[in-house]
């Protein structure tokens, strides 16, 4: 328990209840990370982070004997990433990584460090990266526009497939959604670390200057006049030609919350309602005729995507 204890000092909240030095008077399990520190947990995530460069790591947690495991090369990666970083690497139990993380999934690896935030965006451009990496992947022109998902869970899984499917940049608002957290980039498999996520003060503003600018907004919506991305794209194809990529402005893909869809305002700025049409029989989803954001979101990307992609045969 002192080694224990002695780990955990620089990072847990003054209690009045602690004994002389910090020490608990009674069981640590109330031990809590400082306000100050976040404690982003899981393999991808603390990877990412160590090679993406973007927080300030003060300490790097890996569970006894992890290093002999399934994931032993990639945990070398990270206490050489770490090491060439100059930010220490302790061994802990997973009893101790548990207290810090809240018992998450933290798949015996954590680290302490300072929080990412959204960067501020008042005009949309297209000049914006989403990766600052020079290898990051070929982008697909789309921006995706979340509007108050607040879910963490969602909005990495969302955070996710926007990079895997080339999205150009991702935009959220900046009240009423979730923050950029250490849940949200372990649901984005880490993608977090390495992404810039912008943020507006008003997102039907924005949107409508995004159209006054030349943007064709796309909302995602299920019914109530929305016609199926598909179908939209056969009519695009159509109009360019079937040897050349559909000629068309940027778009902005503004998927809605996981509950109420996209706000009044929002659908109004929008310049097309699109869906994911049901395939499947209608009774199975009488309750929830809809997927969730993520998946929704990487089936209009993808078919966006393919729509506006030249390939080797064009």
């Amino acid at each position: 328990m002192l080694k224990c204890k002695a780990r955990l000092r620089d990072y847990v909240e003054y209690n009045p209840d602690w004994g002389r030095r910090g020490q608990r008077k009674e069981s640590p399990s109330a031990w809590q990370p400082l306000s100050t520190t976040e404690m982003v947990y899981g393999i991808n995530p603390v990877l990412s982070a160590l090679e993406a460069q973007r927080r300030s790591i003060r300490r790097v947690y890996v569970q006894e004997g992890l290093e002999d495991g399934k994931n032993r090369e990639v945990v070398a990666r990270i206490r050489a990433l770490a090491a060439a970083a100059g930010v220490p690497v302790l061994a802990a139990g997973k009893h101790e990584l548990n207290l810090l993380t809240r018992d998450a999934s933290h798949q015996g690896v954590t680290m302490s460090c300072s929080a990412l935030s959204c960067v501020h965006l008042d005009r949309m451009s297209a000049a914006l990266p989403f990766f600052a990496s020079e290898k990051a992947p070929s982008s697909s022109g789309v921006w995706v526009a979340l509007d108050q998902v607040m879910d963490p869970q969602n909005f990495g899984a969302a955070l996710r497939s926007a990079a895997f499917l080339g999205a150009a940049g991702v935009l959220t608002c900046s009240r009423n959604s979730s923050p950029l957290s250490a849940a949200v980039s372990k649901a984005s498999a880490g993608v977090l670390e390495r992404a810039s996520v912008h943020s507006c003060s008003s997102l039907p503003s924005f949107l409508r200057g995004a159209g006054e600018d030349g943007w064709l907004v796309l909302g995602a919506a299920q019914g109530g006049g929305a016609v199926g991305v598909d179908g939209l794209a056969a009519r695009w194809r159509g109009e360019a030609g079937e040897k050349a990529p559909a000629a068309r402005p940027p778009i902005v893909l503004v998927m809605g919350n996981e509950g109420a869809g996209l706000r009044t305002l929002v659908k109004q700025a929008c310049s097309h309602l699109v869906e994911v049409p049901l395939a499947g029989p209608a009774e199975a989803f009488a309750q929830s005729p809809s997927l969730n954001v993520s998946a929704t979101l990487a089936v209009l990307l993808h078919v966006l995507g393919s729509t506006f992609s030249c390939r080797d045969d064009c």
